[in-house]
């Protein structure tokens, strides 16, 4: 992905945009996001979603998260997307991310995806509502992951 320019840049210094603690593991781990404002490489991501969830598996709605990428170094200044620096495109990538799934899933037209932090009035479009009851007691959630009937 990074030889193909499918993750976000950056202006000065690394790659790397966040810190993640992973198991087993002595210190954090570097991770870079993808630039969903690139159509390649959303189409890229999907290919993937599609080969090892999708197909084999027959998941067919996806948790979205990360949709709001905490990336460093902590001025969006420095961030280059496809579209655009930081400043200027960075609010889109919510609904770039939801796209990703969104354009993929409109293929076999069955995926849903929920951005985790889709708040009302807020979720793009593209985003299908959770798959669970929705109540205002604290115990519905939405649906992370569902199986097609075989």
């Amino acid at each position: 992905m990074e030889q193909r320019g499918y993750f976000i840049g950056t202006q000065y210094g690394p790659m790397a945009h966040a810190d993640w603690p992973d198991k087993e593991v002595a210190s954090t781990v570097q991770i870079a996001f993808y630039d969903a404002t690139n159509p390649e490489a959303r189409e890229f991501v999907w290919s993937r979603i599609k080969e090892n969830y999708l197909d084999p598996y027959g998941i067919t709605a996806f948790w979205l998260d990360a949709c709001e990428p905490e990336l460093k170094p902590g001025f969006p200044e420095n961030l280059r997307y496809w579209a655009g620096p930081g400043l200027e495109v960075g609010n889109s990538y919510p609904a770039e991310n939801s796209r990703t799934f969104y354009e993929g899933s409109a293929r076999p037209a069955r995926t849903r995806s929920s951005p985790s932090t889709a708040r009302r009035g807020r979720a793009a479009s593209a985003t299908a509502p959770p798959c669970g009851p929705v109540t205002s007691a604290p115990t519905s959630r939405p649906c992370a992951a569902r199986s097609r009937p075989a």
